[in-house]
């Protein structure tokens, strides 16, 4: 039985960014960072001040979660809950209209927002229609249809279109899902030799079994993908045997 990993919606991807060095004020939206590693969030509230909301992920799950106001370029934290004394993490943000960097100012104040392997600097950007989570939703859709349907070169080109355009924002679990997707459709349209190449790309065809990959992820994070690793070895040895029939 063939293990089509099956559509998740995960939060991730961006627009280019552009040549110019961001300046300015941020502009309210939803930014992602590259690897579906964290999102930010910009908004008005009610009284109208501009407020912003991180959340990211680092090695072992560990995550950073920072809310707070924005007045000109720099973002002031909320204090954590508990702490009775006002918070001190100050936060750049310095924008176009496609992107936002992210740089803490006071970085010892900051780093308690988040876990030991967390950090929430770096460049966020804001999704391109195509690789929003509803247009990369769309895209998974359209390929199951198409697979289900037995069109297999529509379908391969479907996914292809969406690791084309969307893999620097998209996480590695939804990434190796869409690939072993991809893959199965290759190995339907008999082109075992892409398929492989698909498979290799993942980060469990760099290993060969879960031993290995046990010994290359922290605990919390092999959790996480080993399911997607047992379907990529699974689907990789069905595209091998394939392969050696034709020999």
């Amino acid at each position: 039985m063939l293990r089509l990993i099956s559509t998740f919606v995960v939060l991730a991807a961006a627009l280019g960014s552009s040549q110019a060095a961001p300046t300015g004020a941020p502009l309210p939206g939803q930014y992602v960072r590259g690897d579906d590693s964290g999102t930010l969030t910009i908004r008005r509230d009610e009284q109208n001040k501009l407020v912003f909301e991180i959340d990211s992920i680092g090695g072992h799950c560990h995550e950073c979660k920072v809310t707070g106001v924005i007045r000109g370029t720099i973002g002031y934290a909320d204090r954590l809950i508990g702490d009775e004394d006002d918070s001190k993490c100050e936060i750049s943000f310095s924008s176009n209209p496609s992107s936002v960097v992210v740089k803490p100012i006071a970085e010892d104040e900051c780093r308690e927002y988040c876990g030991f392997r967390a950090y929430f600097d770096g460049t966020y950007r804001r999704p391109s229609a195509t690789c929003s989570r509803s247009g990369r939703q769309a895209l998974r859709d359209r390929f199951l249809l198409l697979y289900r349907a037995h069109r297999y070169p529509l379908a391969t080109s479907t996914l292809q279109t969406l690791i084309g355009e969307c893999r620097e924002f998209m996480g590695s679990i939804e990434l190796d899902q869409v690939r072993n997707d991809l893959a199965l459709s290759q190995y339907h349209n008999g082109d075992f030799s892409r398929c492989l190449e698909t498979l290799d790309a993942t980060s469990a065809g760099e290993e060969r079994d879960e031993e290995e990959l046990m010994s290359v992820l922290q605990p919390c994070d092999a959790d996480n993908y080993i399911d997607v690793a047992k379907a990529t070895w699974f689907n990789r040895a069905l595209c091998k045997k394939a392969m050696s029939k034709l020999r």
